[in-house]
């Protein structure tokens, strides 16, 4: 069983071993990095596809042509006056933004805009807004979270924003299950939300996971002060050299 805690970007920064958390903070903008926004995966492994044209060659020698097309988007994320960068896959992507990594690459290229290192506007959308998060932090890659869920809800917020005071001085844990035992499944909306539920969400529980985030029952329009010139890692900005193997 894992254990999952409840607690504010201040209190996660502080922790030096790879810890499941859960916590509340609003999106900033994009931390450019020189894997873009997409990477492409192999089919045989886990392992990143490189190259700039088929065949991609994965680090064990696996080639392909077709490779998968997968999120991975560095986010700046605040709490107050705490900063940290949770980085977003697949799992939270497809649904925030509508699509996966594979079609709006597809997009981006109908649209003349197929270079990795520039930014789909879309992904503004999903910058400057609150949202309840569940994260693996990550101790050993410098400090960092990876999102595992998360959800807009204004009443899971507001039920968790009632335990981070309780959580930062006594760090409670919570009983969560296994990731590879849980399956995201298709459910009606919870319109309640209880300190059971609340639980739930820290174990990943399909009740809670199945609700919609805001972003999926509303057409959001892009907003022209969202993260601007932050897009383009081809301007002159700062690179972050990650790893996806992390």
């Amino acid at each position: 069983m894992k254990q999952a805690r409840i607690l504010p970007i201040a209190d996660m920064k502080k922790l030096k071993v790879d810890t499941f958390c859960v916590t509340v903070a609003t999106t900033s903008h994009i931390r450019v990095n020189n894997q873009r926004w997409f990477f492409r995966g192999c089919h045989e492994c886990s392992f990143k596809a490189d190259g700039n044209e088929p065949p991609f060659i994965c680090r064990k020698g696996h080639s392909t042509s077709d490779p998968l097309i997968k999120y991975k988007l560095d986010v700046e994320v605040f709490d107050g006056d705490d900063t940290v960068k949770f980085v977003f896959w697949d799992n939270t992507l497809d649904e925030l933004l509508g699509m996966t990594a594979k079609t709006l690459l597809a997009k981006q290229i109908q649209r003349g805009l197929g270079d990795p290192q520039e930014y789909p506007e879309c992904i503004d959308d999903i910058m400057e807004r609150k949202f309840a998060f569940r994260v693996k932090w990550s101790a050993s890659w410098g400090g960092q979270a990876s999102v595992i869920f998360c959800k807009d809800s204004k009443e899971l917020i507001d039920k968790i924003q009632e335990q981070l005071p309780v959580a930062e001085s006594t760090c409670k844990d919570i009983e969560t299950i296994m990731e590879e035992d849980v399956a995201v499944i298709e459910s009606p909306t919870v319109q309640k939300m209880t300190q059971s539920d609340i639980d739930k969400f820290a174990s990943l529980d399909d009740s809670i996971l199945s609700i919609p985030n805001i972003s999926a029952e509303t057409e959001v329009s892009a907003s022209s002060h969202k993260t601007p010139a932050k897009r383009s890692a081809a301007k002159n900005i700062q690179i972050e050299v990650t790893n996806l193997e992390s």
